[in-house]
């Protein structure tokens, strides 16, 4: 029989994993690239934190091989929106310096193709 139930198991699977894959691509990017040019606003966020990460800088060298040649930090500020949505914004070191908690952050936010908020 050129049917294997087993193959035939795994195909289904891996079909709907593609097909799910797809689908919230659709939904999520029709979201985000359908989101109308008028409908831009200015929203006041708060900066509830702020936080800094250390990270390593590589080089590559010959061969693939890397090597560690320093450190560097990137900085995030952890904002909340007026309806209550969280978001972590990396900034630049002045805006970090800048951003105190309790104060307020510029955010531009628009109303999504099928409804949802989108922060750019």
């Amino acid at each position: 029989v050129w049917l294997d139930v087993e193959k035939t198991w795994k195909l289904t699977v891996i079909h709907f994993v593609v097909a799910g894959g797809i689908g919230a691509f659709a939904l999520i990017g029709g979201n985000y690239y359908g989101a109308p040019e008028e409908s831009a606003r200015d929203v006041g966020a708060a900066v509830i934190g702020k936080h800094s990460e250390k990270r390593d800088r590589y080089r590559t060298l010959r061969h693939g091989r890397r090597i560690k040649t320093g450190e560097y930090y990137v900085y995030y500020v952890d904002l909340m929106t007026p309806d209550s949505l969280k978001t972590e914004r990396l900034v630049s070191l002045k805006e970090y310096n800048k951003a105190k908690v309790g104060g307020k952050y510029h955010l531009s936010m628009r109303d999504g193709l099928f409804g949802y908020s989108i922060i750019r």
